[in-house]
């Protein structure tokens, strides 16, 4: 009877010991960041923050056709807030790992107990009551690990975002010369066409020029600088200055002479034209071909379809 009381009060000293550890063992978790699951973007949290903006020259001026035809391209930076959601899960915390080796330990210690041979059964009961309660600890604490079911959100954050290159349609650009400036429309294509001759009276220099355009679009804004040379579309040209004089077959006063030329006619500047001598052809008789001095005339570069007549 004694023994049986005695062992009554050693089971509720266990059970109050176990409870104690199950206690001790709820603190044992946390919860924590698992697996990415996917990433939400909040509705409405899109804006346009900006406009990238592209400009291509599609076409460059000629003496065929002396426009420039630019592309103009945009496309949207926006930002928006997004979140990412992942799996909840349960890991050991750094007490918790404390009581799974401490039963580890328990385990191990009582089952040397409950299997030696030099203790009283009495004390081997005891080593086998510790190590099952110990391995019960280290049975069941892993299996409260691993995904909870639940999910957990991320900070927000905001994110940078690029749309698609578009082709605007009637979007503003204005462009400038040397303070005259035009604005244009872009077409259903995005393009603008500037004609150089009709729109900026770019048709006649008494020297080859660089021109700069300065291109400029409003809403969203931008700016863009492009350079064109005179060379591209028109001709070198002179004009006689001198009263009347001969055009000669060759680089020579001494040579045959060919034609005569009058003040003010108009004559197209061959390439193989020196620095002293000029080489000419009429441009209202290509039969009037020749050499004159330079010194009787002057240079000019123009557009071949300009009115000359009026020249001053």
């Amino acid at each position: 009877m004694v023994s049986g009381k005695r062992n009554i009060k050693r089971i509720i000293s266990y059970l109050a010991i176990g409870s104690q550890l199950i206690f001790i063992e709820s603190g044992c978790y946390t919860t924590s960041q698992g697996s990415y699951l996917n990433t939400v973007t909040v509705p409405g949290s899109k804006d346009i923050v900006r406009y990238e903006q592209k400009i291509i020259e599609k076409k460059q001026p000629n003496i065929g056709e002396p426009q420039l035809i630019l592309q103009i391209s945009q496309k949207p930076v926006f930002q928006e807030t997004q979140y990412d959601v992942y799996h909840e899960k349960r890991v050991m915390t750094g007490t918790g790992r404390l009581v799974y080796i401490s039963a580890y330990l328990i385990t191990l210690g009582g089952a040397a107990i409950g299997l030696s041979d030099s203790l009283s059964t009495e004390d081997k009961s005891n080593g086998w009551i510790w190590a099952g309660a110990g391995g019960l600890l280290v049975y069941f604490m892993p299996k409260f690990t691993g995904n909870t079911g639940r999910v957990i959100n991320s900070e927000y954050k905001q994110v940078t975002q690029e749309g698609d290159w578009v082709k605007p349609y009637r979007y503003t650009v204005s462009v400038n010369e040397r303070g005259k400036t035009i604005r244009y429309r872009t077409d259903n294509q995005g393009q603008i066409h500037i004609k150089l001759i009709e729109d900026f009276d770019l048709s006649l220099f008494k020297e080859p020029r660089v021109i700069n355009l300065n291109i400029s679009g409003y809403n969203p804004q931008f700016s863009k600088n492009i350079t064109l040379y005179t060379q591209d579309w028109t001709f070198p040209y002179f004009r006689i200055t001198a009263k009347k004089g001969w055009g000669f077959s060759q680089p020579s006063g001494a040579a045959w002479k060919k034609f005569t030329y009058n003040q003010s006619e108009i004559y197209r500047i061959w390439p193989e034209s020196g620095p002293e001598w000029i080489k000419i052809e009429s441009i209202r008789d290509n039969q009037k071909v020749g050499w004159v001095p330079a010194q009787v005339g002057e240079k000019f570069w123009a557009y071949p379809g300009i009115d000359f007549s009026k020249l001053k």
